[in-house]
């Protein structure tokens, strides 16, 4: 369910939704989606995936979708009349914008139980019940994100506190508390929270050559390293759902960084050049060489996923454990990007 949300101009946002999770920390005509019951996935090889545009309101021309929950409830965000971000939820293939505290906003997030995490124009907005509540931020932040919401309405997002990146968590359901979890070896980037309740992040040192670390841990205990890549190399989590985690790092015994699963200690490399999402299944979502964005399923990798139009780009923010993808397609007669869903038939 990760998406990020960060304090910056709405159009920024906006081209964050479906972006690429993993980086070094160097810092078929589209029909409107019904949200009918999906095609349940089967192996990737045998999938003929179905790319379907979600609807958008009246006046919006940009968007992407980058939640959903077991229900068939999507959320994302769009640029309305304004120019301005809006957070947008489709529910039985009907499309409202979510009003936010703010003059803008957008998201999201949404979990099994319908609380949506999003943004408005001063920091982090959870919806519980259809009541929207700014997430309290510790004094001094600044860069502030929510990262990810389990299914028990748990938030971790980090913000940058006295020059460092402190980890934070919130619960849903007492948004006006919020727990610093501290920057561990020096700067701390919370990734992912599983509905474990395991997090998953990145540390570095401030020495004056800090190597990143892959992390997990828990609100209540300390963090430790991800095993099975090599230590003396840069790794990071991307997002994590499960049992299974993506990220980048040096595999033990090997030269090369590349993006890795993470599954009971073993890091696998993945035959991505970007990953963007897993799911508690396994299946991940990641682009190639070429730019093309594929499904990994039980050792296959299917062909490009299609696009609203021909020779038009997407990018998948979420597999969902359906084997819902959720991102944003190119779309006619402009060609920019459009909230859409692809469903394996």
């Amino acid at each position: 369910m990760r998406f990020a949300f960060r304090q910056r101009p709405a159009r920024a946002v906006i081209a964050l939704i479906g972006a690429g999770l993993i980086a070094t920390p160097a810092v078929a005509t589209a029909t409107s989606a019904s949200a009918a019951t999906p095609s349940p996935m089967t192996s990737s090889s045998a999938c003929s995936w179905k790319v379907e545009a979600l609807p958008m309101p009246e006046g919006f021309d940009t968007g992407g979708a980058s939640g959903a929950n077991d229900k068939g409830v999507f959320v994302g965000s769009g640029d309305g009349p304004t120019g301005e971000s809006d957070l947008l939820v489709w529910r039985d293939g009907v499309v409202d914008v979510l009003e936010t505290p703010g003059p803008w906003g957008g998201g999201g997030n949404i979990n099994k139980r319908g609380v949506i995490l999003g943004y408005d124009d001063l920091s982090p907005v959870v919806w519980v019940r259809g009541k929207a509540t700014r997430l309290a931020l510790p004094a001094g932040s600044q860069q502030w994100v929510a990262e990810d919401m389990n299914d028990s309405g748990t938030i971790v997002g980090n913000a940058t506190i006295d020059g460092r990146e402190h980890g934070l968590a919130w619960s849903a359901y007492a948004p006006t508390k919020v727990k610093d979890l501290g920057y561990a070896d020096g700067q701390l980037t919370l990734r992912s929270i599983s509905d474990s309740g395991q997090i998953f992040g990145t540390t570095r040192s401030d020495d004056a050559e800090p190597v990143w670390r892959a992390v997990s841990g828990t609100i209540a205990g300390k963090f430790s390293y991800l095993p099975g890549v090599e230590p003396g190399q840069e790794s990071g989590v991307g997002t994590a759902a499960g049992a299974y985690v993506v990220g980048f790092g040096t595999p033990v015994g090997s030269t090369e960084s590349a993006p890795l699963l993470w599954r009971n200690g073993k890091a696998t490399a993945l035959p991505f050049t970007l990953v963007t999402s897993v799911n508690s299944k396994g299946v991940v979502v990641g682009s190639d060489e070429q730019g093309d964005t594929r499904v990994l399923q039980d050792g296959v990798l299917s062909p490009p996923l299609p696009s609203l139009i021909p020779g038009g780009s997407e990018r998948v923010a979420l597999v969902t454990d359906a084997g819902v993808l959720v991102g944003r397609s190119a779309s006619a007669p402009n060609g920019w990007p459009t909230p859409a869903i692809w469903t394996c038939s």
